[in-house]
């Protein structure tokens, strides 16, 4: 049997082991577009401020596939799928035909209109190994950046900026940094800690861009906060408002954009093409998470094997390290029909929502020590993922 999986990220690193493991004769190939083994994306943040040892950064060395058995075509991109003959088509225009397919090409950066910047003006993103690559360059010849979007990414470039002696400047269009993330109390809490500790961290919220400009080798950008209109300038701008889920070329007969799944990563409308990672569409699932691509990849994989392994919905977390404070949401934080009860002490915050007296929301900011106990004590929908122990095979 010849599994192909396009992409080289967690969920096709760990389709393609969680594969071997159900099937130690099938032919498994997988095709990245980038010129480098399968890393960690979550490290690019890092890389920005200092090296990041091989063993820390990619997921698994050579070696690993080679004993495993896993083909790994690098610098290979996929430019388009031809269903009906179950065959991909590869930037050299030649064919790869398969038995069974999984994509998991993960997500495209959002970026501003380009008709916002104007001639020779240029916006930076984070989101493969080249990017992370060329900032790194510009951030050294930099001592005041520009970063748009105040979600996990902006917020973690930022402090890596900042911790580089790099004055920062951060655009979010919504009235509160980590919109949808955390509510107006947490978000105030966030805020109020990151300027005490960064003196050169400025944070304009309820912005919009409407220009950007070259401008004596710096970028000027005119932003607007209701009736106020103001210009801004930095040495670079970095956009980081999040990402859109993108596939391969291809007409599938079902006439949509999304790669849409069932609970065994299954494309709806095929029954030989699989789909996992941000790429994937999934109900209930949160986009951009590392875990939840991991966990996809296992289960796609032991299906592209041949078993049936469904694949239940886990509680939703995030976590990140925004400077010196820890960030730790679970569960459901929003909606009138819920209780909150919060307690700050010192330089910590914690709020719990509550529904009918049920636990069903945690915030925790600052000390996270317990987020594993509040979390056991969410509501039963939530269940961890039940994947054979044989399936788990690297923990990213």
């Amino acid at each position: 049997m010849r599994i192909i999986i396009i992409g080289g990220g967690p969920a096709a690193v760990e389709a393609a082991l969680t594969a071997r493991q159900f099937n130690g004769n099938a032919n498994i190939t997988i095709f990245s577009a980038e010129n480098i083994l399968p890393y960690r994306r979550p490290l690019l943040v890092d890389f920005l401020g200092s090296e990041v040892t091989p063993a820390r950064f990619f997921i698994h060395e050579q070696s690993f596939y080679d004993q495993h058995r896993i083909e790994i075509r690098l610098n290979t991109p996929v430019i388009s799928i031809d269903w009906p003959e179950n065959r991909i088509m590869l930037g050299n225009q030649t064919y790869e035909y398969y038995d069974k397919l999984l994509i998991a090409c993960g997500a495209m950066a959002s970026r501003l209109p380009a008709s916002l910047f104007g001639e020779q003006a240029e916006g930076f993103v984070l989101h493969n190994w080249s990017d992370a690559v060329i900032l790194k360059q510009k951030l050294k010849k930099s001592t005041h950046i520009m970063i748009v979007g105040g979600g996990i990414l902006g917020l973690e470039i930022a402090i890596q900026c900042l911790q580089q002696r790099i004055a920062v400047t951060l655009i979010e269009r919504s009235k509160r940094i980590l919109p949808g993330v955390l509510d107006s109390s947490c978000e105030y809490f966030l805020q109020k800690s990151l300027l005490e500790h960064y003196p050169d961290f400025q944070i304009c919220t309820n912005c919009t861009i409407r220009q950007i400009q070259k401008h004596h080798r710096r970028v000027s950008c005119t932003v607007q906060s209701g009736a106020q209109t103001r210009r801004l300038e930095a040495d670079c701008i970095i956009q980081t408002i999040g990402f859109s889920a993108g596939s391969p070329q291809w007409q599938p007969p079902i006439k949509k954009d999304r790669l849409e799944v069932d609970e065994f990563m299954q494309v709806k409308g095929f029954d030989n093409i699989f789909a996992a990672g941000d790429c994937a569409v999934f109900s209930q699932v949160r986009a951009g998470s590392y875990s939840n691509a991991l966990q996809m990849g296992r289960v796609a994989g032991a299906n592209l094997a041949g078993k049936k392994v469904p694949w239940q919905v886990p509680l939703q977390e995030i976590r990140s390290n925004i400077g010196s404070c820890r960030i730790y949401a679970a569960g459901n934080i929003s909606g009138s029909e819920l209780t909150a009860v919060e307690e700050i002490n010192a330089d910590s915050m914690q709020k719990l929502y509550y529904f009918k007296d049920k636990l069903v929301g945690i915030v925790l900011l600052g000390n996270t020590a317990a987020a594993g106990s509040f979390a056991l004590q969410l509501g039963t929908e939530f269940k961890p993922q039940q994947i054979p122990p044989e399936c788990v095979t690297s923990r990213g």
